[in-house]
């Protein structure tokens, strides 16, 4: 079992690598953000946002995927990024990004879910 999650942990590392070097330089790449909610705040290193998919990765591995099904004005919308194996279709969960100040160092996004909403900050690398 251990040798099967060392397995699973590189081949993660490989996979967020690819996705980093697939990244489309039109769209902003950024650096370490925080998601803060009412109970915590949670520090990750990076987040991608590329051609069609808003990646969150910590420690250089993938945590979450997003796809991104629609650019607006304010933003992306988006949904949960599921392989068709792991989720029929239906079950992904759609919702918006709405970023804030490209132009500045700093942008503000906010997540809109159904039941709740999420506020992120995102620091661009210098």
């Amino acid at each position: 079992m251990k040798y099967v999650k060392t397995w699973l942990l590189v081949l993660w590392s490989i996979i967020a690598q690819n996705i980093h070097a697939q990244t489309d330089p039109s769209f902003p790449v950024v650096g370490q953000f925080s998601v803060t909610n009412s109970s915590e705040t949670t520090i990750y290193d990076q987040v991608i946002i590329s051609q069609n998919t808003f990646t969150i990765l910590k420690n250089g591995v993938v945590l979450k995927q997003f796809r991104i099904v629609e650019e607006t004005t304010e933003g992306f919308k988006i949904e949960q990024y599921f392989s068709e194996n792991d989720y029929p279709k239906r079950d992904r969960q759609r919702f918006t990004i709405k970023i804030d100040n490209f132009n500045t160092n700093e942008y503000y996004v906010t997540l809109y879910f159904t039941s709740k909403t999420e506020n992120i900050h995102l620091y661009k690398n210098q």
